[in-house]
């Protein structure tokens, strides 16, 4: 519990399945997607993905929230339901930010070879991911 008496963001963690960003998904096709990935814990000030590093993971946010910066600025704060790396994963090879736990989070994360293989298995479902990623790779540029 929180102190203010309420659960903590950890404990009322939505279910990858269930989040509005897989919507469009057929339920069977969100339970494998969320079957390819694995969930992490992170650590307040632990950074996820580095800028100019490499990295081969797309992350969707379970729980928690992050700082998006380049070079001491505050590019965007994302939270629950919120995906990163997805611009590495489009636009290979180095990251454009380093991405930072403002908080204990829990994060979801699908290597790049387990999105090749979701994406030849779930095609339908491969190609709503992929739209999903550049529309927000493209919001963001």
């Amino acid at each position: 519990m929180s102190p203010a008496g309420s659960p903590s963001p950890l404990s009322v963690m939505p279910a990858l399945e269930d989040l509005a960003l897989f919507r469009d998904m057929a339920g069977k096709d969100r339970r494998a997607l969320a079957m390819a990935g694995e969930t992490k814990r992170v650590v307040q000030a632990e950074v996820i993905i580095k800028h100019l590093g490499h990295h081969d993971s797309l992350f969707v946010i379970l729980a928690g929230s992050f700082e998006v910066g380049r070079e001491g600025k505050v590019l965007a704060t994302l939270g629950v339901g919120q995906m990163c790396g997805e611009m590495e994963m489009l636009n290979p090879p180095h990251a454009t930010a380093d991405v930072t736990a403002l908080s204990d989070s829990v994060v979801w994360r699908l290597s790049r070879e387990h999105l090749r293989q979701f994406i030849e298995s779930h095609p339908k479902s491969g190609k709503a991911l992929m739209t999903l990623m550049a529309k927000t790779f493209a919001a963001r540029l």
